[in-house]
């Protein structure tokens, strides 16, 4: 700002005066008012100081910056850092599988294994004895079949 020096603008400022012969650049009342004020002003214009540049480590430029960034970046790092996490978790869920595929009872499928499935499930076998729950026979009903 202090370098900049507005009088050569100022000085070209006027009347265009248009003769047949010539044209003639004149100062009217209003462009010498104008110049006078310009000069006035210039010669109080105070020196501006500048501001002195000191940088600033990484860490603290992230942290005065850090709410003022965009969200996504936010979502997307937090994103990226939790898929491990996530896969962990489907590691862990998915470990007994292999365990759970061996418990499957395979065989092959008759004719009327659908009529004693229904059969069995509208006459459930009662307790062989009193301390024999209702579930634990039907539990007992199905091992009995299975074997």
């Amino acid at each position: 700002l202090n370098g900049i020096d507005p009088r050569p603008i100022v000085n070209v400022t006027g009347v265009t005066n248009v003769d047949p012969n010539s044209l003639k650049m004149e100062d009217d009342n209003s462009t010498k008012r104008f110049q006078a004020l310009a000069d006035k002003l210039l010669a109080e214009r105070q020196a501006v100081e500048l501001p002195t540049f000191t940088p600033i480590s990484l860490g603290e430029a992230t942290r005065s910056q850090m709410f003022g960034s965009a969200a996504h970046g936010w979502i997307l790092a937090s994103a990226i850092d939790l898929m491990p996490f996530f896969f962990l978790i489907a590691a862990f869920l998915m470990s007994r599988e292999p365990w759970m595929n061996q418990l499957i009872e395979r065989r092959k499928r008759e004719a009327d294994d659908d009529a004693k499935a229904v059969h069995e499930l509208l006459n459930p076998k009662l307790p062989d004895n009193e301390n024999q729950t209702k579930s634990e026979a039907v539990e007992r009903q199905y091992l009995d079949a299975a074997e």
